[in-house]
């Protein structure tokens, strides 16, 4: 098990505070340990919640089916725009909203949406476990790129129809890549995203592109996550999430893989798109190897060295 800090001081919407100290390790097991123990709890019963951060394209639809396979409709934050709105409401600090978004929130106890690290502090929970998948970056702009092309997100795309990927990429350097509804899908537009999202809302806010201290901010966070995934290793994170988690079914994600996971290129017109990406997601990976170590041996075999994606930079 990773050691762990404390976040009840991180706030989403500044710049975030000095790195609290370490949590004992036994501290960490508890949570987790509690987290499981609560299966049946609500609302304030609840003391330990799990924040699962889905980025987009990374694999989180996936994770999402086995957290409803595993507790159920009635334990998830349901897909409401509630992240967007309390989001909103945060900035311009309305505060009847800001209560009313919490108590809606409150019975919940897994919170398995597109939000960023902080959110937990958003609806006033003091022990967090958080999580997220992360993926090679450059697989998931290609991903991103059919997905607005050719997919269900072409309703919010706003480049020509007939853009090569070159293009597409331009096009979200100027941030114009998709409609900003809410404020969500302007998200798709953002360069180094993963890193953004995991250093905090601030951060996805902020206008000036992501730098050396983005990137440390989000490495920091990521320490403090109970489990890190990939979506190159998807069935080795979630067999390894579902022992931390004791779900009791099996998995099988090789035919949800998307086969763009598998693709890298070296393109330097891509570079100040994914820089800090590529760094946090070889973070990642190291995370999902820590976990791996760490459970009974044989738990989660890992697939065939020939059957392992490149791991380009290890």
């Amino acid at each position: 098990m990773r050691r762990a800090a404390w976040a009840l001081a991180v706030w989403p919407w500044g710049m975030p505070a000095a790195r609290p100290a370490l949590e004992a390790d036994s501290l960490a097991v508890a949570k987790l340990r509690d987290f499981n123990a609560q299966r049946g709890c609500a609302g304030a019963v609840c003391t330990v919640k799990l924040f699962f951060v889905h980025l987009h394209k990374c694999g989180g639809t996936t994770v999402e089916s086995y957290f409803r396979q595993a507790y159920g409709d009635a334990f998830l934050v349901p897909d409401t725009g509630h992240e967007g709105e309390l989001r909103d409401a945060l900035v311009v600090q309305n505060k009847a909203r800001i209560r009313a978004l919490r108590a809606f929130a409150r019975p919940y106890r897994v919170f398995a949406r597109h939000i960023a690290y902080g959110y937990h502090a958003t609806v006033d929970c003091a022990r967090p476990l958080y999580m997220t998948m992360l993926r090679e970056p450059t697989a998931r702009l290609l991903s991103l790129y059919g997905y607005l092309m050719f997919g269900e997100g072409k309703k919010y795309r706003r480049f020509p129809a007939n853009a090569t990927f070159g293009e597409f990429v331009r096009h979200r350097t100027t941030g114009t890549c998709a409609e900003s509804t809410g404020g969500v899908y302007q998200e798709y537009c953002l360069s180094n995203y993963q890193t953004r999202k995991i250093c905090g809302y601030y951060a996805i806010l902020e206008t000036a592109e992501p730098s050396e201290e983005t990137f440390r901010c989000a490495a920091r966070h990521l320490d403090l996550f109970f489990f890190v995934g990939t979506v190159e290793r998807m069935q080795e994170s979630l067999c390894a999430l579902g022992h931390l988690l004791q779900w009791r079914f099996s998995f099988d994600a090789k035919k949800k893989l998307n086969p763009s996971a598998h693709a890298a290129t070296t393109d330097e017109d891509l570079e100040h798109l994914v820089r800090w990406d590529r760094k946090l997601w070889h973070l990642g990976d190291r995370h999902l190897d820590e976990t791996l170590r760490g459970l009974p041996a044989g738990t989660c075999a890992p697939p065939a060295a020939s059957q392992r994606p490149h791991l380009k930079g290890r």
